[in-house]
C-alpha cells in the first residue's frame, strides 16, 4: 500500500468510495506505525567488538515495503565508564551501521533520541538494536517510567514515511 498524493478537486466533485479510501483511508494506515519494543531494565554492554554486541531491544519479523521507513530508538541514559560504547542499528545480524558512538565521563550521560531513514527491501525484516563498548563495560540505563524520578524505557520503533 503505497502513499497515495491527493489530488485537488474542482467543485461538484463528487466523491466515491475509491476515491475516499485511496486519499484517506489507505494513507491513515500507510502512516500507522510498523513495529515498537521496548526495554524496561539496564542493558549491560560488556562485550568489545560488534560481532559480539548486547542486544539492547529487537522488533519482531515484519514484511516491508521498498519505502522510505523511519527507525526510531530512545534510551534515557548511559554509563561508557569513558570507555567508547557503540549502540549500532542490525538487520538480522548484519549491522546497518552506528547510530551513536561516544565516549562519557563515566556517569549517566544523555542518549536520548536517535533516527535513521532506510529503504529497506520488499521482504522479511528484523531491525535491532545492539551495544558494545571499546574496554570494560558500561550501562545503557531504562525504567518503566512513573514518579519520582523513574527512567522512560528504551524503545525501538519503525514507521514509513510518506514522500
Amino acid at each position: 500500500m503505497p502513499w497515495t498524493t491527493a489530488t485537488t478537486r474542482s467543485s461538484g466533485f463528487a466523491v466515491t468510495a475509491a476515491v475516499w479510501n485511496a486519499e484517506h483511508v489507505d494513507n491513515m494506515n500507510f502512516l500507522k506505525r510498523i513495529d515498537y519494543a521496548e526495554q524496561i531494565t539496564d542493558v549491560t554492554v560488556n562485550t568489545t567488538t560488534e560481532g559480539t554486541a548486547v542486544s539492547v531491544v529487537s522488533l519482531t519479523s515484519k514484511t516491508y515495503e521498498a519505502s522510505v521507513t523511519r527507525f526510531e530508538f530512545y534510551a534515557p541514559s548511559l554509563d561508557t565508564n569513558a570507555a567508547t560504547m557503540h549502540i549500532t542499528l542490525f538487520d538480522g545480524s548484519t549491522a546497518v551501521g552506528d547510530l551513536f558512538q561516544g565516549a562519557g565521563s563515566g556517569n549517566a550521560d544523555t542518549v536520548g533520541c536517535l533516527t535513521r531513514y532506510l529503504t529497506p527491501t520488499a521482504a522479511a525484516h528484523t531491525y535491532n538494536v545492539k551495544a558494545w563498548i571499546s574496554s570494560g563495560s558500561g550501562l545503557i540505563h531504562a525504567g518503566a517510567g512513573g514518579t519520582g524520578g523513574t527512567r522512560m524505557p528504551i524503545y525501538l520503533a519503525a514507521f514509513r514515511v510518506p514522500t
